[in-house]
C-alpha cells in the first residue's frame, strides 16, 4: 500500500537503500514493514488516530515538536500528508483522542502551539471538522488555572465523561463534551506523578486508572476526586528502587483492556508489560506477560536479545487475540498467546523495526498495524508465504509475498501482487547495496504473479528483494543457507 520512496526517494543510491532497509526491516521469517509518510527527519512520530471522514479513513499523525500531520483520502507519496491549521510549533503532541462518537477531536501537547508568552495559553487544542482545523482552549475554560502540558486524554464509554491529566498532576474533567472543564482532583506527589496515561473503565462508570513516572498505577473510583495506588502497586516498581522525587520507580507509559476481557488489564512499563487479571479483584497480583528469556532475533537474522524491553505503547487487536508492543529501541514485538486470556511469563516475538525506538503502535479499524518512530509512520502487515488473492480475482492493492522456502537452498519463489498493470522490477541486493540478481522486468498485466530465484551462484546470508511497480517500492528480506 505505501512505500519506501516516499521517504528516501527512488534516487536514493542501492547501498543506501540497503542500509536503510537492514535497519528498518523486519528478519525475512517476520513481518513486511513499509514506510508511508514523507515526514522531517526530525519529526519523532509520537500518536496515531485513526478517524472515519465520510467513510474513508483519516490518519492522524502527532509529532515531536512538529504538530499534526494528517492524512488525505486516496492521496499517496508526499501528497498524501497536510498540515492542518491552527496549529503553530513548536509543539510536542502527547495524545489524541476522539470523544463524542467522533464528533470531536481533543489534542493534548506539550508547548503551546508557540504560544508560551500568551498568559491565556493551554496545551489542550479541539477540532470539529475531523481534524482539518484546531482551536485552543484558553485560561478561561479551565477556572485560569495553569493547563501549560496535556499529557494524556481519555472518555468513560459508560457515562462520556472526559478525563485529562495536566501540569503538577491535576486531574480536569469535562461532562459536556469537551465545552467546558472542572477541575476535579490530583494524583498525590504533583508534578512527579503527572500521569503519562489514562484510561476509563470500559464497563465501569467513574473509574479511571492512571499510569504515572515512577510511582506504578493509580486509580480513582469517582472520577478522578480521590487517588489510591492500585492494588499490589509495589510489583511495578523497578527492584531495588524507593519511589520518591530523586529515584522513581518504573515508568508506566501505557495502560490498555483487553477488548475480549473488559477487567484485564495490560501496563506498558520501562521494564516490559505487566498484566492484572481482574481489576474489581482486591487481591490480585501484577504478573510479567515476557519472561526474562523471552528472545527476537534482530535484524541480522543472527543475534538474539533477551530482555525485559521498555514499552512505550500497546495496542490489541478489535478480537483481543494480538497484543502489540512499541519498545524503544527494539522495534515492535507481539504476543498472539491468547486463549481468552493470557498467562504470565508468555513469550514474544518481533514483528519488525528492530533497533528502532518506536514511541506507539497502533491498529486501524480495518485491522493494520502501524508504528510511529523518529522515521515517520510505518505500516506493519504481517508475513504470508502465498498470494492472498483468490485465483481469478484482482487484487486490490501492490504486493509482495514472503519468498517460499525461507530460509532456502538454492532456489526460491517468489510472488507479486498488483492491482492494475504497470511497468515492473523485481531485484535482489546483498546487504552491501550491490544488485545481484533481477528477476522480472518490464510491463506486467494485473493479477498475480511468481518468478523463481536460483542463488546457486551466490554466499549464504541475508538478501534483499525490491518490488518497484507502479509508484509502489516494497521490500522484503529472505536467507540464502549453504
Amino acid at each position: 500500500m505505501f512505500s519506501f520512496y516516499n521517504v528516501i526517494g527512488r534516487s536514493l543510491r542501492p547501498a543506501c537503500l540497503i542500509a536503510f532497509l537492514v535497519t528498518f526491516m523486519a528478519s525475512s521469517a517476520e513481518a513486511q514493514v513499509t514506510s508511508n509518510i514523507a515526514f522531517p527527519d526530525f519529526a519523532h512520530a509520537r500518536s496515531v488516530v485513526f478517524i472515519d471522514d465520510g467513510g474513508s479513513e483519516v490518519q492522524l499523525v502527532g509529532t515531536h515538536s512538529y504538530g499534526v500531520y494528517r492524512s488525505v483520502p486516496g492521496a499517496i507519496g508526499k501528497n498524501r500528508w497536510t498540515d492542518p491549521s491552527g496549529l503553530t510549533n513548536p509543539l510536542t503532541v502527547n495524545d489524541i483522542a476522539e470523544v463524542n462518537s467522533g464528533a470531536r477531536l481533543l489534542l493534548g501537547a506539550s508547548g503551546s502551539g508557540g504560544q508560551q508568552t500568551d498568559t491565556e495559553a493551554t496545551g489542550l487544542f479541539y477540532s470539529d471538522d475531523k481534524g482539518v482545523t484546531w482551536t485552543p482552549y484558553v485560561k478561561s475554560n479551565f477556572d485560569s488555572l495553569a493547563v501549560h502540558t496535556v499529557q494524556a486524554i481519555t472518555q468513560s464509554p459508560v457515562d462520556n465523561v472526559i478525563f485529562l491529566s495536566a501540569d503538577d498532576g491535576n486531574i480536569f474533567i469535562s461532562t459536556d463534551g469537551g465545552a467546558s472543564w472542572i477541575f476535579n482532583g490530583r494524583l498525590p506527589g504533583g508534578s512527579s506523578q503527572t500521569p503519562w496515561t489514562l484510561l476509563a473503565h470500559p464497563t465501569i462508570a467513574g473509574t479511571v486508572y492512571a499510569g504515572t513516572p515512577g510511582y506504578g498505577v493509580y486509580v480513582s473510583a469517582d472520577h478522578g476526586g480521590l487517588w489510591v495506588a492500585f492494588t499490589d502497586n509495589s510489583s511495578l516498581l523497578t527492584p531495588g528502587l524507593t519511589p520518591n522525587t530523586s529515584t522513581g520507580g518504573n515508568y508506566v507509559f501505557d495502560l490498555e483492556m483487553n477488548p475480549a476481557s473488559p477487567n484485564e488489564m495490560y501496563a506498558g512499563t520501562a521494564s516490559g508489560v505487566w498484566k492484572f487479571d481482574d481489576v474489581t479483584s482486591a487481591t490480585g497480583a501484577w504478573a510479567r506477560v515476557a519472561a526474562a528469556d523471552s528472545s527476537f532475533t534482530l535484524d541480522d537474522a543472527v543475534t538474539v536479545v533477551n530482555v525485559y524491553p521498555e514499552v512505550r505503547s500497546l495496542a490489541f487487536d478489535a478480537a483481543g487475540t494480538t497484543l502489540y508492543m512499541a519498545t524503544w529501541g527494539f522495534g515492535v514485538l507481539t504476543t498472539t498467546e491468547f486463549a481468552g486470556t493470557i498467562t504470565a511469563n508468555t513469550g514474544i516475538t518481533g514483528i519488525g523495526l528492530r533497533g528502532q525506538e518506536v514511541s506507539v503502535v497502533a491498529v486501524s479499524p480495518s485491522g493494520t498495524v502501524f508504528a510511529g518512530t523518529n522515521g515517520g509512520v510505518f505500516e506493519v502487515g504481517a508475513a504470508s508465504s502465498t498470494s492472498t488473492t483468490p485465483e481469478g480475482e484482482t487484487p486490490v492493492s501492490y504486493a509482495l509475498g514472503q519468498n517460499y522456502p525461507n530460509p532456502f537452498n538454492p532456489s526460491t519463489a517468489i510472488s507479486f501482487e498488483l492491482p492494475a498493470g504497470a511497468d515492473v522490477s523485481l531485484a535482489v541486493f546483498d546487504v552491501l547495496g550491490r544488485q545481484v540478481a533481477q528477476l522480472a522486468s518490464g510491463t506486467y498485466p494485473a493479477g498475480s504473479h511468481s518468478v523463481t530465484f536460483d542463488a546457486s551462484g551466490l554466499q549464504s546470508g541475508l538478501y534483499i528483494y525490491r518490488l518497484d511497480a507502479g509508484d509502489q517500492s516494497i521490500a522484503r528480506t529472505m536467507t540464502l543457507v549453504k
